[in-house]
């Protein structure tokens, strides 16, 4: 390198396996061996911070219904998978399954079904499936069912955002009997007659 040049170079190396979560420090320095003889040492060397993050990271991939239409008072059949995109394993946690009337989840919306989970292993996907009873008093209508891995927040994970799926279906009212009217033959009886 010329007097008062400089230059700009690429260089990659990998992270060793095991290495702690927390912040860390990468640096570079200079004529390593002294060969080059130097007006001052110290500027030498150059440090730069980065984080290191090995937490789990729970991915709620999709959910299904086993039908797009029901009435009040059927069981719904659901589908489910999810998956550990994290580095390392989850500890146990639970899914949630709600009921929401739009496409997010919020606190208003009304859990239906809950299931404990084993650990997951970092880069593991798994899937499962469970039922729910629909009301009748469910109002007929556009819903959506949403599957929020990690319900409680049991974990620490690099993303809370990406927990949550879900699907849409529609509740439509059933069959409801009713009596509109009753007629007799006539209005007065004997005792042990039959009444028509």
């Amino acid at each position: 390198l010329h007097q008062g040049g400089t230059g700009a170079y690429n260089a990659k190396t990998t992270l060793p396996a095991g290495t702690k979560a927390g912040t860390w420090h990468i640096g570079v320095m200079l004529d390593i061996y002294d060969q080059v003889g130097e007006d001052s040492e110290a500027n030498n060397i150059k440090a730069v911070k980065f984080t290191v993050k090995t937490q789990p990271d729970l991915v709620a991939l999709s959910v299904k219904t086993d039908k797009t239409t029901y009435k009040g008072g059927e069981w719904v059949n659901l589908t489910f998978a999810e998956k550990n995109i994290g580095p390392v394993a989850t500890g146990n946690y639970q899914n949630g399954f709600y009921l929401s009337t739009d496409k997010k989840y919020d606190k208003g919306d009304k859990l239906v079904r809950s299931m404990s989970r084993k650990a997951l292993g970092g880069g593991k996907q798994s899937s499962g499936g469970n039922k729910f009873y629909l009301s009748t008093s469910t109002k007929p209508g556009t819903w959506y069912l949403v599957f929020r891995a990690d319900r409680a927040n049991q974990g620490k994970e690099t993303n809370e955002g990406n927990n949550v799926a879900m699907v849409k279906f529609k509740i439509t009212t059933g069959p409801d009997l009713a009596t509109t009217s009753i007629t007799l033959g006539k209005s007065t009886f004997k005792l042990g007659q039959s009444l028509q």
